[in-house]
């Protein structure tokens, strides 16, 4: 009795797992987006077509997608796509059209597809450029005014005026 006979079941079937032929590797497709789906800064900045800094610096001054526990959901990013868009005032159909010219990019952040190069997107760099310097300047303006009151607080002291 040969061995690989006597690893076979009686409907043919190899009964170690492993084919007699070695060709039972099955390849499944990419997993697609789900309704939950979770991404780190990371993917969720080549999903956007901007740098992961450029995210981050949006989460710190307040503006951008909102982030969850270090994640974004992917609808959060879908409705902050469209939301620049708005602001843009472009019309839906122009929104469709760039929606389909970065879908293959945006389904390589959700693959995890790094092979595929990150090309950003003119339009979001535009749109995140300008709320950057808007929450830039509010987040200015803050710090010049507390600054001001420190210096004001101070320069009523004793102390300045030992010194000076």
């Amino acid at each position: 009795m040969n061995p690989s006979s006597a690893d076979r079941s009686p409907t043919g079937r190899s009964t170690t797992g492993a084919s007699s032929t070695g060709d039972n590797l099955l390849r499944l497709p990419p997993r697609t987006p789900g309704p939950g789906q979770r991404l780190t800064r990371t993917a969720a900045a080549r999903y956007l077509g901007v740098s992961p800094l450029r995210l981050g610096a949006l989460n710190w001054l307040g503006a951008g997608p909102e982030e969850q526990g270090g994640f974004y959901r992917l609808e959060t990013l879908d409705r902050y796509i469209a939301e620049l868009y708005r602001k843009a005032d472009l019309s839906d159909t122009e929104m469709t059209r760039r929606t389909h010219a970065r879908a293959a990019q945006r389904l390589a952040a959700l693959t995890g597809d790094t092979a595929a190069p990150a090309t950003p997107d003119p339009f979001v760099l535009l749109a995140t450029r300008s709320e950057l310097v808007e929450n830039g300047m509010f987040f200015l303006f803050k710090l010049m005014a507390l600054f001001g009151l420190v210096l004001m607080a101070v320069s009523i002291s004793p102390l300045i005026h030992t010194h000076f």
